[in-house]
C-alpha cells in the first residue's frame, strides 16, 4: 500500500514542477498555434507606392492580394479573418484606381471595425 502511495506523491511531483515551470504568462491562446504570416514587399509602382494601406487589423488579415497589386476582374481576396459569426464584409470601390476595404459589422452599433484598406491597380 505504500508502494503506489509513494508512487503518486513522485508522479504528482514531478507534474507540478512541470506546469509551475511552464511561461503561460507568454501563451495568450493554448489552443492557438503560430502561423507564418507573409511579409509586404514594396511596390516598384510609384502610384501605388503613394496610398497609404494597411494589410491587417486586428481581427482581419488580408493575404492576397497585396498593396499595389494589378487585379483583373474575378481576382481572389484571400486572408484570415477572426470576426462575428464568421462573417466579413468586402467592398471593392473604383476612381482611376480601386481601393479594397475588408471589414466586419459591429455586432454593437452596425459600425464598419477592423477594416483593412488595400489600394490596387486593374489591368486593362
Amino acid at each position: 500500500m505504500l508502494i503506489p502511495l509513494a508512487v503518486l506523491l513522485t508522479l504528482a511531483t514531478v507534474i507540478l514542477f512541470v506546469v509551475l515551470s511552464h511561461p503561460f504568462d507568454k501563451v495568450k491562446n493554448l489552443l492557438s498555434s503560430p502561423t507564418p504570416f507573409p511579409t509586404i514587399s514594396g511596390n516598384s509602382n510609384q502610384e501605388a507606392q503613394n496610398i497609404t494601406s494597411s494589410s491587417s487589423s486586428e481581427n482581419i488579415e488580408v493575404l492576397t492580394p497585396r498593396g499595389g497589386d494589378t487585379v483583373k476582374s474575378g481576382f481572389a481576396v484571400k486572408g484570415n479573418a477572426r470576426t462575428f459569426e464568421s462573417n466579413v464584409a468586402i467592398r471593392l470601390s473604383e476612381d482611376s484606381n480601386g481601393i479594397l476595404e475588408v471589414y466586419q459589422y459591429s455586432a454593437k452599433d452596425g459600425s464598419e471595425i477592423d477594416k483593412v484598406t488595400i489600394p490596387l491597380l486593374f489591368s486593362k
